[in-house]
């Protein structure tokens, strides 16, 4: 197997600083400037872009990962491949060693959560990957099947670089990339936020990205993982925004 570098990315954030006026010029497909003069914002804004405004608030959890082996609640199941790897279950995680890239999809009738309601999925996770390649991508994909991959939501190396990319995986379209302010870590949180038509983006808790939500085919979830890393979950969860 070919060297895996022993550097672990995940992602930190450089601070979004917003001047607060609650008007604001959108961008349909882009990050919103919001200009806040009175200290108050739109609530919907805040619901979108604001990681802890439902903190303490009341939601439905509709699966909260377990990653004990004999659980059955369990996300993936363990295997071993001549062409994809070996995936195990160890501690209080799931660890994937590739041979090639690929997509893993969770137990569909564990996943399958309703796309008319409100909702957040939450994915936590590192990775190591392969310091000879460049290009590659790792993260997770959601409304996402075999026929249909769906949006993923990706670390992305290039040429020593790491970006953040959300990705339409079918259109073979990026939607949003961007490569300031990450630094190597030992874990990342990914938090998908869909509130009516609308859907956000959190890495680490801050927020990035934020578009209208395309209703996908399937509610899938898999991670996706480039050849010749390693990636480690630690977290999966959906819940259901009670608003």
């Amino acid at each position: 197997m070919k060297r895996i570098s022993n550097i672990t990315i995940t992602f930190s954030i450089l601070l979004f600083f917003f001047v607060c006026s609650c008007d604001k010029t959108d961008n349909e497909d882009g990050i919103s400037n919001i200009f806040i003069e009175s200290g108050q914002c739109n609530v919907e804004i805040q619901k979108l872009r604001e990681y802890s405004y439902f903190y303490g608030k009341i939601i439905d959890i509709f699966y909260d990962a377990s990653f004990d082996n004999d659980s059955d609640k369990k996300p993936w199941q363990g295997f071993e491949s001549d062409e994809f790897g070996t995936g195990y279950y160890i501690g209080y995680s799931y660890a994937a060693i590739s041979k090639s890239s690929y997509f893993h999809w969770a137990d569909y009738n564990l996943v399958d959560y309703d796309q008319e309601r409100d909702f957040q999925i939450e994915f936590g996770f590192n990775i190591t990957f392969n310091n000879n390649y460049s290009d590659y991508h790792a993260g997770m994909a959601y409304n996402s099947s075999k026929a249909q991959k769906g949006i993923g939501f990706y670390i992305k190396t290039n040429n020593g670089e790491y970006e953040l990319v959300i990705r339409d995986i079918d259109k073979k379209e990026n939607l949003f990339v961007s490569s300031s302010g990450f630094s190597v870590s030992d874990e990342g949180l990914l938090t998908i936020r869909k509130i009516g038509d609308r859907v956000s983006y959190f890495i680490n808790r801050t927020f990035i990205y934020e578009t209208k939500y395309e209703y996908g085919k399937s509610s899938g979830i898999a991670y996706v993982i480039p050849e010749y890393s390693k990636m480690t979950i630690n977290k999966l969860t959906i819940t259901y925004i009670n608003l």
